[in-house]
């Protein structure tokens, strides 16, 4: 494998590692922020709250997203 090669894994496996903490980071406050309605089942609240922070992440998700593959 090439030195290209080998930087441009470096390079994904760097992006998807912030990425994957940045999500954790988003759940978190999501679930701060956002109580479980009384209504509201146990599956429901997770993919909501999953939901909220994914789009919150993705460039394209919000005006204000985050690009989680930038360096």
């Amino acid at each position: 494998m090439g030195w290209c090669k080998r930087d441009q894994r470096r390079r994904a496996t760097r992006s998807l590692e912030r990425g994957g903490h940045t999500v954790a980071v988003a759940v978190r406050h999501f679930w701060q922020n956002f109580p479980k309605e009384p209504g509201d089942s146990d599956f429901v609240y997770r993919t909501s709250i999953k939901a909220k922070a994914l789009d919150a992440v993705s460039f394209g998700g919000t005006k204000n997203g985050l690009l989680l593959g930038a360096p």
